[in-house]
């Protein structure tokens, strides 16, 4: 049997992190990870929704204190305390683009918003369901009907419309980021978010 002995290191590094290109990472890892777990990856999407909206205020996080540096987070109404909807509508008009979530790709951000604000709502009631679901003849039938439940109760919970949704969203938040003159690589997490080791001694 081997035994592993360990020893003192001092490390000494610096930290930098933007949440921006770090949430929409874990975003992007949280859905692929539902695509491959198949049946069981009901709370994997729920999960996925709620971070892909989260990256969406990491993106007003990470621009917002560079855009706004006296009124981000100093004043009687500071702007990061608005809701996200609104920092992003305000982020985009300094930069001088138009964030009119009733248009393309904004109403994106808009329903993704919705299903998280649903995911947060509890029903005052039992909601009915009553529907007629196409079946194998040789599956479990309860698999595809509480994928039926699924549609109706969890929002953005189908993996290809929420695909879709993260990529109009970061479609438009990219168009945000180069109008505010950001760096061309911002969604490399390994560019923007690093920890560089100095010494380890």
């Amino acid at each position: 049997m081997q035994v592993n002995i360990k020893k003192k290191v001092r490390a000494v590094g610096e930290a930098s992190y933007h949440p921006w290109p770090e949430l929409n990472h874990a975003a992007r890892v949280l859905r692929r990870a539902a695509r491959e777990q198949g049946a069981s990856k009901l709370h994997v999407v729920t999960g996925a929704v709620v971070l892909t909206a989260f990256a969406v205020e990491a993106f007003c996080q990470t621009l917002g204190p560079d855009l706004f540096p006296d009124r981000w987070a100093l004043g009687a109404k500071p702007l990061v305390e608005k809701a996200v909807l609104r920092k992003l509508e305000l982020i985009g008009h300094e930069v001088g683009v138009d964030v009119d979530y009733n248009q393309e790709p904004w109403i994106h951000v808009s329903a993704l918003f919705e299903a998280k604000r649903q995911l947060l709502t509890p029903s005052s009631s039992p909601v009915p369901l009553d529907e007629d679901v196409s079946v194998d003849e040789d599956a479990d039938p309860r698999f595809d009907v509480h994928a039926a439940v699924q549609r109706h109760f969890r929002p953005l919970h189908n993996l290809v419309q929420l695909e879709k949704v993260a990529a109009e969203v970061n479609k438009g938040l990219l168009n945000i980021w180069d109008a505010a003159g950001g760096a061309e690589a911002v969604l490399d997490v390994l560019g923007h978010t690093s920890w560089a080791i100095q010494s380890a001694e």
